[in-house]
């Protein structure tokens, strides 16, 4: 995946696309998509594309690793069945492509770019002299109005801007250069952060300024650095003076940097934060306000931003979003959403490359730059306020709607703003309850209670569910008619007993969630008035009883937990929110999630589920089910998503375990949770028969 810079210059605009954050730039030797230009104001483009990138010869000892790894995932692919191998033609076809850019010529772009107006451009390159040396920098000044080159620094050059202080590592990252084109502000992990002057005289050195933390982006205010210090997170906003280096202000900020701009007149910086919140700070003062026009961005999706040159107005965009949001940051409102996204570039070969747009303001208008294309879009001045011409308007932010309990659901999702999508959420609707177990004592506990752990109570009858030729674990069971006494809006039968068990997979203590785990996994229902007796445990083998084992404790039962699934849920994507009904949603979630008591383990029946590490258990579910592998990468671009995205929205959950070391013994994992998941037309029949689970640790 690639970014889309455009940055706009005294006499034109400058464009190129460089790798995405945190991506490796080894990997882009396909020129396919890739671009470098200046573009004057009367619209006439000269190609940069050799200027702004570097020769990069054909690498010949990557091509042979490439190499011989295809030839044993061709002779894997022969041994397996052949409802097994699509993933593996997928890769098989991936890695071919890598092969082939491989051991062709191409051409490196820039991983860091800063421009001034005037047309100075500096480029800072990775550079790897083999596969397996550690990567070296190769700093460029060009003047891209001229044409020509007007600094190279190369490792090995004899010492320059990347051999200031004691650093032999020549490995120095680009922060940023100032607005005059003279300093440029680098970093490196054992000499700190420095100001260097780009006429190769002595540099002005700065010392570490932030003990121990690394630095990742940085900008340039009149008079001042301002960059990124990541201590544990990249969490915290300094300013120093750009002549002293003294710290002017230390902020930390609500999340993670993702991107960082200044307007024109050194009045304000706007910092995008992971999840689409932006805070902006006033330079002088350093004094810091929050916005957040993304309501329901996902909380690792990263958040680019623009500042008008007259500081007045902000422009921020998410990268997996369709809108950029265009906010006067004088009244805190939304005043208008322009449609903007991610641009899929498929080549004849079936082949595809991602980019995400860049944006800028550039004096009166506001300028996107998608795919190569630069589009403008006027503003007119409203009441003294700068308002863009847009094909939508966003609403004007009001008081959050309050939740009427007295009132049917579908006439609350109304008032909220989400009755297009009321029928989806009605779906979703599902009442929880949290779980609290308290570890069982000597006396044993009554017959039919709900438990966890111990020994289940079955009718006499019963035959005891059996996987992979040998007895399943008993995990837990639920009187159905104490659970709704505390939650009697939940779907499950109101009475009767559902007992819970799980298999062994071999050397895991349970099932995965792969395709081949079908059976793994047993939920019974035995219906009220049933003759129940406690069931002994067979002798299970030793290893199944060194890596599983749950205490005996008993439950009780409250109300509470997700009734709607998290904003960043694959559900919630499935239903395609506009803008303004995604603000709707977070207000209503809001309002009937509840969350576990502060420290306490995240048990739940029934609701949405607590994620550790993704959103996509749904989907995970609805594919291993089909045969498919759950854990195989499927992005957004893949046409197979939207069919995927379909079915995981007719799954739910239902229950979850949290590691409980404390009540129960219980562990899983690295102190992770068990999900159990049933397609919701089965939950809703109460047929438990074909329940599938999914584990996430930290």
């Amino acid at each position: 995946m690639t970014d889309e810079r455009l940055f706009t210059l005294d006499e034109g605009a400058f464009g190129i696309t460089i790798p995405h954050p945190g991506m490796d730039p080894e990997e882009y030797r396909n020129l396919r998509g890739l671009y470098a230009f200046y573009q004057t104001n009367s619209g006439q483009r000269t190609d940069l594309l050799e200027l702004c990138t570097l020769p990069w010869p054909a690498d010949k000892d990557r091509a042979a690793m490439t190499e011989q790894m295809l030839a044993g995932m061709r002779t894997a692919m022969e041994m397996m069945p052949a409802s097994q191998r699509k993933q593996m033609e997928d890769s098989i076809a991936m890695y071919s492509q890598q092969l082939n850019s491989q051991e062709q010529d191409s051409r490196k772009f820039p991983d860091r770019v800063a421009v001034t107006t005037d047309g100075k451009v500096l480029l800072a390159f990775k550079h790897k002299s083999k596969m397996t040396s550690p990567p070296e920098r190769i700093l460029r000044l060009i003047d891209v109005q001229a044409g020509k080159i007007l600094l190279e620094e190369k490792p090995g050059g004899g010492g320059g801007l990347l051999s200031f202080g004691g650093n032999k590592q020549k490995v120095a990252e680009m922060l940023a250069m100032s607005g005059d084109g003279h300093s440029a502000l680098l970093y490196t992990a054992t000499e700190g952060v420095h100001a260097v002057t780009l006429s190769k005289g002595l540099p002005r050195v700065f010392s570490p300024v932030v003990p121990n933390a690394d630095f990742h982006y940085g900008a340039w205010a009149p008079g001042r650095w301002l960059i990124n210090a990541d201590a544990l997170e990249r969490n915290r906003l300094l300013s120093l003076d750009d002549k002293t280096g003294k710290t002017q202000f230390d902020l930390k900020l609500a999340g993670v940097l993702s991107d960082i701009a200044v307007s024109a007149d050194g009045r304000r910086a706007a910092v995008g934060l992971m999840g689409g919140t932006v805070q902006v700070v006033t330079l002088e003062s350093g004094a810091v306000t929050t916005y957040k026009p993304h309501r329901g961005a996902k909380r690792d999706t990263w958040t680019h931003v623009a500042v008008s040159p007259d500081g007045r107005m902000l422009a921020s965009w998410l990268l997996d979003d369709k809108w950029v949001a265009l906010t006067d940051l004088d009244t805190g409102r939304t005043m208008r959403w322009l449609p903007l996204e991610r641009m899929i570039v498929r080549e004849p070969d079936g082949t595809a490359s991602v980019s995400s747009p860049g944006f800028v303001f550039q004096g009166n208008q506001f300028v996107t730059l998608a795919v190569g294309a630069i589009a403008r879009h006027e503003r007119p001045t409203v009441e003294g306020v700068s308002v863009f011409v847009s094909q939508i308007d966003h609403p004007e932010f009001k008081k959050p709607v309050k939740l009427n309990k007295k009132e049917p659901l579908e006439a609350n999702l109304k008032r909220f703003g989400l009755a297009r999508v009321a029928r989806n959420i009605v779906e979703y609707w599902s009442p929880p309850a949290l779980l609290k177990l308290k570890r069982a004592g000597k006396k044993a506990l009554p017959v039919g209670s709900s438990r966890l752990g111990g020994a289940p109570d079955l009718p006499a009858n019963t035959h005891w569910p059996r996987w992979n030729d040998q007895p399943m674990s008993f995990v837990v069971q639920f009187n159905l008619e104490e659970l709704a006494g505390a939650q009697p809006k939940n779907r499950l039968p109101k009475s009767g007993l559902l007992s819970v068990f799980l298999g062994c997979n071999g050397s895991e203590p349970y099932p995965l969630g792969i395709p081949e785990e079908r059976g793994g996994w047993r939920v019974l229902w035995t219906p009220a008035g049933s003759s129940l007796q406690r069931q002994p445990m067979p002798k299970l083998s030793d290893e199944v009883e060194s890596i599983f084992r749950i205490d005996e404790a008993a439950i009780e039962f409250k109300a509470g937990g997700l009734v709607l699934p998290k904003e960043d849920s694959f559900l919630v994507e499935a239903m395609q929110l506009m803008p303004e009904e995604q603000q709707g949603y977070v207000d209503l979630i809001q309002q009937v999630n509840q969350e576990p008591p502060e420290g306490q383990p995240a048990h739940q029946l029934l609701g949405h589920p607590w994620a550790l590490q993704g959103n996509d258990m749904e989907m995970a579910c609805a594919r291993a089910v089909a045969g498919e592998d759950p854990y195989s990468a499927l992005v957004p671009e893949d046409p197979a998503f939207a069919e995927w995205l379909r079915r995981a929205a007719g799954w739910q959950l239902l229950l979850q375990l949290d590691s409980d070391e404390t009540s129960t013994n219980m562990l899983w994992g690295d102190a992770g949770l068990y999900y159990w998941f049933l397609a919701r037309e089965k939950l809703y029949g109460h047929n438990f028969e074909e329940t599938w689970g999914q584990t996430q640790c930290h």
